[in-house]
């Protein structure tokens, strides 16, 4: 379930009226997601959700394109509070925090008697995942660079009863061909 809001300047409103907003129920765990839209003047801010359950508990989670995961901690009746702040650290500090949006927490089956849940992972450790994906996907696309300028090399492919065929383009950057030990068939171009 995603609960949208937009932050003009610095209010915070929900897109969907509070009555006819889904209802949001306790100790949902994975399951409860935040979107947020905002005015030009956020955009050269690094923007951060922070989520305060009806016990004080307070929760930073940082917004990738807009959008994070409600910690569980926080969803807990009767309400939780929402709002989002942007800090840009380019130069000078600017701190520029929304305000507060309430949002009712309706009662649950779920959980009750039971062990509490893992905690969420800290502002750091969402970081730091994040930053390995970006890097997992920039391996990813260097690795798909490398493999379409080797295609590049290769016009097309073609099998012409049991051989493979391949036109060429740029024949003359062959400097070797062999068949290595695995037998695989290995072309080595130069510069």
């Amino acid at each position: 379930m995603v609960i949208s809001f937009k932050v003009v300047n610095q209010t915070l409103y929900p897109v969907q009226t509070p009555s006819y907003m889904e209802p949001v129920y306790a100790n949902s765990i994975g399951y409860l997601y935040a979107q947020f839209t905002f005015s030009s003047d956020w955009d050269e801010l690094n923007r951060t959700a922070i989520f305060v359950g009806s016990d004080g508990t307070a929760i930073r989670v940082p917004l990738v394109d807009g959008l994070c995961l409600v910690p569980h901690e926080v969803i807990k009746t009767p309400h939780m509070n929402i709002g989002v702040v942007g800090i840009n650290t380019l130069g000078e500090v600017i701190e520029v925090p929304s305000g507060k949006y309430e949002l009712k927490i309706k009662p649950s089956i779920a959980n009750e008697g039971q062990e509490p849940s893992e905690p969420t992972p800290d502002v750091y450790a969402m970081i730091v995942s994040i930053m390995q994906q970006q890097s997992i996907d920039a391996s990813r696309a260097e690795a798909a660079s490398i493999e379409a300028q080797s295609y590049a090399k290769f016009g097309t492919f073609s099998l012409d009863g049991n051989m493979l065929v391949a036109t060429v383009e740029a024949a003359d950057d062959i400097t070797d061909i062999k068949i290595n030990e695995k037998g695989e068939l290995v072309i080595t171009f130069g510069d």
